[in-house]
């Protein structure tokens, strides 16, 4: 932590300077660039007149970035609701855009319809927002729907606000905002379109308003969420029939196939299942791969599982299928038939996760050498349970060079992130490995940590891996003082809680995922209200979600003695799963209990989690 904390806060603008601009530009050169990294910080902590005054008292001296400050004197502006003069100088820099960087002929329409609104001007903000489509980033272009979709909603136009909604709704079907404003225009539209029903059934389905959303998936003909509302409201023989139906007219998804079958289990139906299955073989199945797997999984028949293996070897399928049958073999101390059965893996398979896990488990009976497995797990699987638990992090001095564009580099030491961010996505002229470091860097400083982690893996996989990119694959977060004291409080490991965030929700307190769960340790809107917290949308907060987290995680961590495996299997699936998986699993220890865990999704959860644990513990303890 000390590392971390000293190299965020204490040496920030020495460790910039050292790293992106060279102090060849003498003392002046130096003291601006001083003024405009205090500039950009005390505007992030929401001092605007402490940044408006530095921004002011560098403008005169600083040419190069002039268009730059500006810019931020103007949002300053457009923050204060000082929108007139906001306006001004953004039309200023927009009147002179043939010379304007690229990153701000991208930004600059958005801001400047956004002051346009400000003052009540619409029609012309309206116009802006639709150039933004054309000049902004993903990031930008998001934002300008939603304003689109707002100002046709306060219009009355509401099948045209519905519209620009779509394309938010396409790439992020979860977003809040625009889930709240298809709840608020649905009632307003007369003869609503299935897709509107299907949305306005997705948006109740997030709140976990499941009642609600299943008469609207069934208005809007859409059956597998149907299927999923009555799961969710413990009406399984219902869902059975949906999904049963779904498949006998065609549909073989494998989202569909998947809760069918598990619906099926628990219902004690596997005999009608594979009926249905069957049929849908008969059909021609679009991933006959997919329906052969189950086909087997239900019935063990040989045939299903040669026709699987000798057809589509290269499939998910038959490597899940190869994986699983080994396994059986493996766990009862049959190793060499575990070989024969991992040979698909071994021979199709080598750049798939599995083919660690077989590694792993082969090179400890003796059938892969040791030092190979090594070897390779090291060298292509850095970041994977098996590789971290046995050989920790695998760290050398590697760092690619930052980019050679001399602007991009100036706006990064200085503080400017969102303008590099933007230059960096604009431009082809980077290597591989200089962009994706560039673009971690630039992602962690605005607490953008999906995507700098995402970004971190890229490089640790591709072979760089300095202590620092490894830091930026498993960060603090900005939460970590709060995680730490309700850690210490509740006498939780806080680098456990730190592993369960990371994956979870890779420190994105917003995020929703598909099921319903909230913020940065996932809690279900059902988990806050067993703990108090009935409005859904306070498990938002990172402090109430992570001090509800921190408590079920203990709950579990105290049903279950401690025991990692088990505890994070239950906080992904629930204990009713678990203390059902522990009388049906036969395993000789917890590790390779979790390997037989017949859900996909926990199994590679609780790895993922133990994986990033040993991580965090090397890195901070």
């Amino acid at each position: 932590m000390r590392l971390k904390v000293a190299f965020k806060f204490g040496l920030v603008a020495l460790c910039l300077h050292l790293l992106f601009f060279p102090l060849v530009k003498g003392a002046l050169s130096a003291s601006l660039d001083d003024l405009l990294l205090m500039a950009n910080k005390s505007r992030r902590e929401g001092k605007l007149d402490e940044a408006l005054n530095l921004y002011s008292r560098v403008l005169p001296q600083g040419r190069e970035l002039s268009p730059y400050i500006k810019f931020y004197i103007g949002l300053i502006n457009l923050n204060k609701k000082d929108y007139a003069k906001a306006l001004e100088i953004f039309n200023e820099l927009w009147t002179n855009r043939d010379k304007l960087p690229k990153e701000l002929e991208a930004i600059l329409p958005f801001r400047m319809a956004q002051a346009h609104e400000g003052l009540g001007e619409r029609e012309r903000a309206y116009d802006l927002y639709l150039i933004t489509l054309t000049l902004g980033t993903d990031y930008l272009k998001r934002l300008a729907y939603y304003r689109l979709a707002s100002i046709a909603y306060d219009k009355g136009n509401y099948r045209k606000a519905f519209e620009w909604l779509l394309p938010i709704l396409e790439n992020s079907p979860n977003d809040r905002d625009a889930n709240n404003l298809v709840l608020k225009l649905f009632p307003k539209v007369k003869e609503p379109s299935a897709e509107l029903l299907y949305r306005v059934g997705r948006a109740y389905y997030l709140m976990g308003n499941y009642s609600r959303a299943l008469d609207y998936f069934r208005r809007a003909k859409a059956g597998f969420w149907e299927g999923l509302s009555l799961e969710r409201l413990g009406r399984r023989e219902e869902a059975f029939a949906v999904y049963s139906s779904l498949i006998r007219r065609g549909d073989g998804s494998e989202a569909l196939v998947r809760r069918f079958v598990g619906v099926a289990e628990r219902l004690g139906l596997k005999k009608e299942a594979y009926d249905v299955l069957r049929g849908l073989l008969r059909r021609e199945a679009k991933d006959k791969a997919l329906v052969l797997y189950y086909l087997y999984y239900l019935s063990e028949r040989e045939e299903y599982k040669r026709t699987l293996k000798e057809r589509y070897p290269t499939s998910k399928w038959a490597l899940n299928l190869s994986w699983f049958e080994g396994w059986k073999s493996y766990s009862s101390g049959k190793y060499r038939d575990a070989l024969k059965e991992w040979d698909l893996i071994i021979k199709h398979h080598k750049t798939n996760p599995a083919y660690a896990r077989v590694l792993y488990y082969l090179s400890k009976v003796g059938l892969y050498p040791k030092d190979k497995a090594k070897n390779e797990l090291l060298s292509f699987f850095p970041l994977e349970y098996y590789t971290l638990k046995s050989y920790g992090l695998s760290i050398n001095d590697k760092v690619p060079e930052l980019p050679k564009d001399e602007l991009l580099r100036r706006l990064f030491s200085v503080g400017f992130w969102e303008m590099a961010l933007i230059r960096a996505g604009l431009f082809d002229n980077l290597e591989d490995a200089s962009r994706q470091y560039y673009l971690s860097l630039t992602f962690e400083k605005l607490s953008e940590y999906r995507p700098s982690i995402g970004y971190a893996y890229l490089l640790i996989n591709s072979g760089w891996r300095n202590p620092e990119i490894w830091r930026r694959a498993f960060p603090l977060g900005d939460h970590y003082d709060y995680i730490v004291e309700m850690a210490k409080r509740e006498k939780v490991d806080p680098l456990l809680v730190l592993a369960v965030i990371h994956q979870e929700s890779r420190f994105d307190p917003d995020i929703v995922s598909w099921a319903g769960a909230i913020g940065l340790m996932q809690l279900m809107p059902f988990t806050g209200e067993s703990y108090g917290i009935r409005d859904r949308n306070l498990l938002f907060s990172p402090e109430i979600n992570i001090r509800l987290g921190i408590k079920h995680l203990k709950e579990f961590l105290d049903r279950y003695n401690g025991n990692l495996y088990l505890a994070l299997a239950a906080y992904n699936a629930g204990s009713g799963n678990v203390d059902r998986w522990i009388k049906n699993i036969k395993a000789r220890n917890w590790e390779e209990w979790s390997e037989g865990i017949p859900f996909e999704e926990t199994r590679n959860y609780v790895k993922k989690v133990l994986g990033a644990y040993r991580a965090y513990k090397e890195l901070y303890r």
